[in-house]
């Protein structure tokens, strides 16, 4: 049976794609920074070929045993900074997240990722995101998200 991680497997995007390669029979594991995650907890209770992994990507040596464990097929990169961290420091750790998941792949010999994320589309609106905001959004004067950059 095929086995994929899907970094930011609790997110919007994340989710959606556990739940899509789960019902084609792949084992799915979701990566979380908590310890108890509700989106995780909904992914289990629905599919038995879901899991989440608690890990913190920002540690490239926990990323790689992860990895190194797990033995999986393949990657989706869908992380990506929490949606309230308006900083413009808080943002930039999707850089180190990013390269540990990618590094952890290449050490793992994993030759199937992708990469994607949900930033382009809900730049300029205030959080919290959910999948009923119309397209493409509107930045409106005065709003956090554009005030941070």
């Amino acid at each position: 049976m095929q086995k994929v991680f899907i970094a930011g497997g609790t997110g919007m995007l994340g989710a959606a794609t556990a739940r899509a390669l789960a019902a084609r029979g792949i084992e799915v594991v979701v990566s979380s920074r908590k310890a108890s995650d509700p989106v995780g907890d909904q992914l289990t209770a629905e599919s038995d070929l879901i899991r989440v992994a608690q890990v913190d990507l920002l540690d490239g040596a926990a990323v790689t045993a992860l990895f190194e464990a797990e033995k999986f097929d393949g990657m989706a990169f869908v992380a990506h900074t929490h949606q309230y961290a308006l900083t413009r420091d808080k943002n930039n750790e999707i850089y180190p997240l990013t390269l540990n998941c990618f590094e952890g792949a290449r050490k793992a010999g994993i030759k199937r990722a992708i990469f994607g994320g949900s930033v382009a589309v809900y730049g300029g609106t205030a959080p919290p995101f959910t999948e009923d905001h119309q397209f493409p959004p509107v930045v409106e004067a005065g709003n956090p998200a554009e005030e941070a950059l």
